[in-house]
C-alpha cells in the first residue's frame, strides 16, 4: 500500500509540475490512458490479483505469522504482497499463492480465535464395547504432547457405518503451528491403546447372503469350479 501510494504521488507531481512549465499534458495523458487500457487488458490476470490482494488488506482474513490451509497448502504466512500470499510449510518448502486463488477458495486459519480442536476419525467393530473403546483411548491422550488438558480430549460416536462404529477423538492445541503434528500422534496412540486393549479396528468388508437360491445352481457352480481335473483347491 505504502508503494502504491508513493508511486502515485510521484505520478501526480510530475504531471503537475510539466503542466506549470507550460507543457500540454492532455494529449500524453490521453496516450497514457489509451496505453493503460492496452496493459490492463494484457494483464488481466495480474489485476486480478491486485485487486484480490486490496481485498486481503481490507478483509484481513489472515495476517502474517498466521497458520492458514488453502488451495491443498498448510504452512505460516511469512509475506503478503499486492500480487500473491507467501507460505512457510513444515516443509520449509516456500509457496508462493496468487490472491485469486486464495480469495475465490476456502481458507482455513488456525490462529486467528487461538486454541483449536481437532476431531480425528477411528473406527471399532460392532462388537466391541464402546465403553472400553473410550477408556483405552482417553488414557492414551491423557499425557499426549502437544494436547491440551482443559478442555479435556473426549471421544463421542457421530456416527454407526456399514463395518463399524465410528468414533471420533476430539483434543485441543493452543497453538495452530502444532495442528499436523498433534493429529499425527492422535493417530499413532490411538491405534497403539486400541491394540493393547484387545479392540479390534476393522476392515471394510461386505457379507453376501443367498436365499431360496436354486439346487441346480449350486450344482452346477460346483461342477465349474472342479473343471475337467478335478475339484479345485478352495481360495
Amino acid at each position: 500500500m505504502g508503494n502504491v501510494y508513493r508511486y502515485a504521488l510521484m505520478i501526480f507531481g510530475l504531471v503537475m509540475g510539466l503542466a506549470q512549465l507550460g507543457i500540454n499534458v492532455g494529449a500524453a495523458l490521453a496516450g497514457i490512458g489509451v496505453a493503460g487500457i492496452a496493459v490492463g487488458l494484457a494483464a488481466q490476470d495480474s489485476l486480478a490479483n491486485s485487486i484480490a490482494g486490496f481485498m486481503i488488506f481490507w478483509d484481513k482474513p489472515f495476517e502474517v505469522g498466521d497458520w492458514i490451509e488453502t488451495e491443498g497448502e498448510f504452512g505460516q504466512i511469512t509475506d503478503i504482497t499486492l500480487r500473491s500470499t507467501r507460505i512457510r510449510t513444515p516443509l520449509n518448502t516456500y509457496v508462493v499463492v496468487p490472491n485469486k486463488r486464495i480469495i475465490d477458495a476456502v481458507l482455513e486459519n488456525f490462529t486467528k480465535h487461538g486454541a483449536i480442536r481437532i476431531d480425528v476419525p477411528m473406527s471399532i467393530a460392532y462388537k466391541e464395547d464402546i465403553a472400553a473403546a473410550r477408556a483405552a483411548l482417553l488414557a492414551a491422550m491423557r499425557d499426549l504432547k502437544p494436547l491440551k488438558t482443559d478442555p479435556a480430549p473426549d471421544v463421542v460416536v457421530p456416527a454407526l457405518g456399514d463395518s463399524s462404529v465410528n468414533l471420533s477423538v476430539r483434543v485441543w492445541i493452543d497453538d495452530g503451528k502444532d495442528y499436523q503434528a498433534a493429529r499425527f500422534a492422535v493417530v499413532e496412540a490411538s491405534k497403539v491403546a486400541l491394540d493393547a486393549a484387545g479392540i479390534q479396528i476393522p476392515f471394510p468388508h461386505l457379507q453376501l447372503f443367498w436365499d431360496d437360491v436354486d439346487p441346480r445352481v449350486v450344482q452346477r457352480l460346483g461342477a465349474l469350479r472342479a473343471g475337467p481335473d478335478g475339484p479345485r483347491a478352495a481360495g
